[in-house]
């Protein structure tokens, strides 16, 4: 009986409208007919028939939401593809780069391994400069702590420690340098491992 009765008001409402009706089912599954979609079940899948009875449009806002979902993924993979592509692009670009360098500044094997000797020479002597400085300043400490030791003069005394709190911030500076000296020629070690190798490459 209810569902003569339900079939009965959908064709009342088919016979009075032109414009179209919407079809739902509410949680119950009780079927629906009328010309606005209640916002209870704006949310949910409802259609939209015209006068004859025949579905024109099918509204799934879970579908739709999924379909977005896997869209974004599908978008989101694709940019991520696109990123891969972008750094072996730039991979490529800077090994070109190099090789060009390389080519262009060393005639021969030999050429370049002068370059980098030379280089890391001229930091190893720069290193035995400052440690023989470091020798000396470090003797001056000393000297200087024992003039302190021995003075019974404020003013006197006061100098002295102003000039050994100096030269030991010398002393750091000069040892900060050799440790980033020490550094320097670990890199260029390693670069010319790097270099030498790519260049027999490049010239075989």
């Amino acid at each position: 009986m209810k569902k003569i009765l339900v079939l009965s008001t959908a064709l009342v409402l088919f016979s009075s409208s032109y414009a179209g009706l919407y079809r739902w089912v509410d949680d119950t599954g009780e079927v629906h007919y009328s010309d606005k979609v209640p916002v209870s079940a704006s949310q949910k899948a409802h259609s939209k028939i015209d006068k004859h009875g025949i579905t024109r449009k099918t509204v799934d806002p879970n579908a739709q939401k999924k379909e977005q979902e896997e869209l974004n993924e599908l978008i989101q993979q694709r940019k991520e593809r696109e990123r891969l592509v972008l750094e072996k692009r730039k991979a490529r670009a800077k090994i070109e780069k190099r090789d060009n360098y390389l080519l262009l500044r060393y005639e021969n094997e030999g050429e370049l391994k002068h370059y980098f000797e030379n280089k890391i020479k001229l930091i190893n002597g720069n290193s035995t400069i400052l440690k023989t400085q470091n020798e000396i300043l470090n003797k001056k400490v000393v000297k200087l702590e024992k003039e302190r030791s021995a003075s019974n003069h404020k003013a006197t005394t006061e100098s002295l420690e102003r000039k050994i709190v100096d030269v030991n911030e010398t002393i750091r500076q000069y040892e900060k340098a050799l440790i980033e000296n020490d550094m320097e020629v670990i890199k260029l070690s390693k670069a010319y491992k790097e270099d030498y190798q790519r260049f027999s490459e490049l010239t075989q």
